[in-house]
């Protein structure tokens, strides 16, 4: 494999106001093989896999205009990038690349990726490899379309997800939409997340809201502290289980799905439709309410919940 370095750092060091300008066109000879490494401040870098064996870096308009107050640590806002770092390389390029105070636009790459972007924004169209890992931090409207696996950090930003097959994300303090993902491990904390279709979820949150429009197999969450609504689950669903503490539940399922379900409530209400539940066990005592039976007969799917100070709302939706 052959490595390419790029290390194109565009940053005030010692002066208040800089300007640096460059037009330049370099082209590198991979054969079957490439990674690039790719470290930037201050410059929009962008990359479209091809079929080619020649990595092409094109750099233009190269100038940076930055107003800084030194004393204060204030002026960030007073940035202009005006530096464009064009790359070309084979779909089976290796990314690692790390840009700050500037855009990473990846077109498609079937390489491993290690992709981190602070105080800039992270769109990503194809990446097809088993392993890659992202890091987003401090961003806004960063968005990654279609993704067969990653490991994924997002901190304190906004992003979009479209398509991952196995997502592993962790989050602080973020606005996170997912549209689909086949399995998601989940560690939020602070977040707003909503999302449309999910097959397999697992992990924990704190602090945040978790919207999900539909569930198609599997729900394995501990949270504190946040509120999970899930409008509708499918009828063929496998399990739900939740370990929750000071959080709302809500859980929507069609009129004819079947299953067993064991609820307990510390300090909260447990609201079942009637229509439909056997009740089997109905247990009160020192404001512990625990509930045990079956939906519309029962079967291999079960619901499972624990909570303390919080309320649990079972609904039939259609």
């Amino acid at each position: 494999m052959k490595s390419i370095l790029l290390a194109l750092l565009c940053f005030p060091v010692l002066l208040v106001a800089q300007s640096l300008s460059k037009n330049s066109v370099n082209q590198y000879e991979t054969g079957s093989k490439a990674k690039l490494i790719i470290n930037t401040r201050f410059a929009n870098v962008y990359f479209t896999g091809s079929d080619s064996k020649t990595v092409k870096v094109e750099a233009k308009g190269n100038t940076v205009q930055i107003g800084y107050d030194f004393q204060s640590g204030e002026g960030h806002d007073n940035i202009v990038i005006e530096t464009e770092i064009r790359i070309s390389g084979p779909l089976n390029t290796d990314m690692d690349a790390n840009c700050t105070y500037g855009n990473l636009i990846i077109n498609r790459t079937q390489g491993i990726c290690k992709l981190g972007v602070r105080y800039g924004l992270l769109q990503v169209s194809d990446l097809n490899s088993e392993s890659n890992d992202i890091d987003i931090a401090y961003s806004t409207n960063s968005s990654l379309k279609s993704i067969t696996k990653t490991i994924c950090d997002v901190d304190y930003s906004t992003v979009i997800i479209q398509s991952v097959g196995k997502l592993d994300l962790t989050s602080k303090y973020s606005v996170i939409e997912l549209s689909k993902v086949d399995e998601l491990k989940l560690h939020s904390e602070g977040d707003k997340l909503a999302m449309d279709v999910m097959s397999t979820i697992s992990g924990s949150s704190k602090l945040s809201s978790i919207t999900i429009k539909g569930l198609s197999k599997a729900f394995d969450m501990d949270s504190e502290y946040g509120n999970i609504n899930i409008s509708q689950v499918d009828s063929k669903f496998s399990s739900i289980r939740i370990n929750a503490s000071y959080a709302q539940l809500g859980l929507g399922f069609n009129k004819n799905t079947g299953f067993g379900f064991n609820i307990k409530s510390v300090y909260g209400s447990i609201n079942l439709p009637r229509s439909g539940a056997t009740i089997q066990s109905d247990i009160e005592a020192r404001n512990t309410r625990t509930l045990n039976g079956e939906m519309n007969g029962g079967g291999k799917a079960n619901v499972i919940i624990s909570t303390n100070y919080g309320n649990t709302d079972i609904h039939i939706t259609n």
